[in-house]
């Protein structure tokens, strides 16, 4: 060989390497997170205006929020509502998620008022700073923690 040196990493710097990146992918991954978890509360909002938006137009039709007729009014009780952003098949019911399906929505109904509630289910669960949020006929928006203290400021 001819007087060149070989110049490659040694352990000792590959293993100094690899300990950043993984002391920086363990401060950026909880962040992510959490950013995801923001942006999935825009379902919830979606979800709740367009039922919302959909009763409205019931109101207008049939001067009554919880007609038999609206199809966001439950068919076994008409105090109750059943979006339906989904196809139902037999072997699942869809009825009562939100439109990307990390939100549980339910309400109250009748025959002036309306309360919608989107609680955060599954993987959104983790969002305990939002776990459920609220919508009316008055458009009154409120959002609620775990531990039911009121964040709507923080939610919507």
């Amino acid at each position: 060989m001819s007087g060149r040196s070989h110049r490659a990493f040694t352990l000792v710097e590959l293993l100094v390497v690899i300990s950043i990146i993984a002391v920086l992918a363990m401060i950026a991954y909880p962040s992510y997170q959490s950013h995801i978890r923001k942006m999935r509360r825009t379902d919830a909002q979606q979800s709740l205006l367009q039922v919302a938006q959909q009763l409205e137009r019931c109101y207008s039709r049939y001067r009554r929020y919880n007609h038999p007729d609206c199809p966001q009014v439950s068919d076994e009780d008409s105090t109750a509502i059943s979006p339906a952003f989904h196809n139902d098949t037999e072997s699942t019911d869809d009825d009562g998620w939100s439109i990307d399906n990390h939100y549980l929505l339910s309400g109250t109904l009748t025959a002036e008022a309306f309360t919608l509630v989107a609680t955060a289910r599954d993987s959104q669960a983790a969002d305990t700073d939002c776990a459920s949020l609220q919508y009316s006929h008055t458009t009154a928006r409120a959002a609620f923690n775990a531990a039911t203290e009121n964040t709507t400021d923080l939610c919507w």
